[in-house]
Formats: C-alpha cells, sequence, structure tokens
C-alpha cells in the first residue's frame, strides 16, 4: 500500500472540489468552445430525443437547422428533461438560483433560503435583459412552480431532480473540465454544480447536486445561487454509464 499516496489524498480531494466550486469562468470559456465543435454533429436519437415546445419529437431532418430544443427526452430513463437557452429569459442557461423547499418533508428540516428579486446571471450584458419572468424566480421551488404555471412542452409536472437521476445524465467517458453531458442533445450546458432536490442528511443547511465538469456528485449549502434543470417522469434506468477504460 502507498502510505504516501494516502497522507495526501485528502488534498487532493479538497482541491478537486474547490476547483470545481471556483473556476467557473474558465470552465464556460471552455465549454463554449467544445459545445460549438459538437453542434456541427448531428444529434444522435439512440437516447436522446429533442422534443418540440408541444412536447412531441423534432423531426430528425429539421435538427442540423436547429441550435436549440425546449426539452430532451432520455430513453434510457424514461426521463424528460428541461433544455437551457441562450437567450435570457425562464430558461436561460448562465441564471442561477438559491435551493428552497417550504415543504417540512421535503426539505430534512432545513428550508433553505428563499430568492431575491433578481437571478444572477454571469453576464452583464444577460443581467441587463434577463425578463421580468426569470427576474422573480430565484429560487427553486419559485422557478419549479413558474415551469409548471408555463406548461413546459405541453407539461405541468416538472420537479427538482433527484440526486441519481442527475448522475444518469453524467458522461464518464467526457473528462475535465467538461461539461462532462452529451453535449449534442444539451446544449448551452454550463460546465458547474447542478442542485438536485435531495438534503444531505449528515448536514441539512446543503443539498446535493452534480458538478458537470468532473461528474462528481457532492452537497453544497442551499445560501449559494447556482444552476439546475428541471425533469418530469418516472426514474427507470435501464442500462448503466460506466466510466471508459481508457
Amino acid at each position: 500500500m502507498n502510505l504516501k499516496l494516502l497522507q495526501i489524498l485528502p488534498t487532493i480531494i479538497t482541491a478537486l472540489y474547490y476547483s470545481e466550486l471556483r473556476a467557473e469562468p474558465v470552465l464556460e470559456q471552455g465549454a463554449a468552445s467544445i459545445q460549438s465543435s459538437q453542434q456541427s454533429k448531428p444529434v444522435s436519437l439512440s437516447r436522446y430525443v429533442p422534443l418540440d415546445a408541444a412536447g412531441m419529437p423534432i423531426v430528425a431532418s429539421h435538427l442540423p437547422s436547429l441550435e436549440e430544443w425546449p426539452c430532451v427526452l432520455d430513453r434510457n430513463t424514461g426521463l424528460t428533461w428541461e433544455s437551457k437557452s441562450q437567450l435570457p429569459g425562464l430558461h436561460y442557461h448562465h441564471n442561477t438560483y438559491h435551493w428552497f423547499q417550504p415543504e417540512p418533508g421535503h426539505n430534512g428540516g432545513q428550508p433553505g433560503q428563499h430568492g431575491g428579486n433578481r437571478c444572477r446571471t454571469n453576464s452583464s450584458v444577460a443581467r441587463q435583459l434577463t425578463s421580468v419572468d426569470a427576474d422573480t424566480v430565484c429560487d427553486t421551488h419559485r422557478f419549479v412552480n413558474a415551469v409548471n404555471q408555463e406548461a413546459l412542452c405541453g407539461q405541468r409536472d416538472w420537479r427538482l431532480p433527484h440526486r441519481e437521476e442527475l448522475r444518469s445524465l453524467v458522461d464518464y467517458n467526457i473528462r475535465y473540465p467538461g461539461p462532462t453531458i452529451d453535449l449534442q442533445a444539451f446544449p448551452n450546458t454550463v460546465a458547474q454544480f447542478y442542485w438536485s432536490a435531495d438534503t444531505a442528511a449528515a448536514a441539512p443547511l446543503e443539498a446535493w447536486g452534480i458538478g458537470f465538469s468532473f461528474g462528481f456528485d457532492y452537497a453544497y449549502f442551499k445560501s449559494n445561487q447556482v444552476h439546475l434543470r428541471l425533469v418530469r417522469g418516472v426514474f427507470s434506468y435501464k442500462s448503466p454509464r460506466e466510466p471508459s477504460s481508457q
């Protein structure tokens, strides 16, 4: 056993953790270059199916002319996911949110932080342009309500995903700096932390999520403003995605 490695392992893990949280501007720049290179390729329909505003599959021949779509169906899990947009508004990909859940049975005893009047974005220009709708839903609870009121893709049962549901989107064949997700199906994904619905049992002031620069899960204080992606449907995973041996 390598005792020296065991001694420094906590330091390595801590460094990875904080690099995930603090490297946002660099990661987004890298993500943009990866995204632009992948968007020129056709979206594979083997697993992910882009959906239109009515929740219907988009005709494959129309996909090459599109840069984004409202929702994505995952054939492997049966879940339908919210897509993010480059356009400022309710689904703007740079909007960030506090974790807030007022129902005691679903918050671990700590509801989190109610959102303010404006959602923080990572672009001063986008911040000025963000719509009124997005400005008033700066926590997870209010965002879920707003998306259901909108009836995204014709549905009103959108929710925050559980940790394992969110983890099912991670592509472990993509390495740091990510985003560790199929950008052909999920354009405009930021290589940062995304909330799940799950409170950390040992630390109820925190909630679990996935960092899409490494693909790791960790708990983060509910008072922080980070990204989220809503989901609907019943989780039924058919074929787990394992890290590549290469």
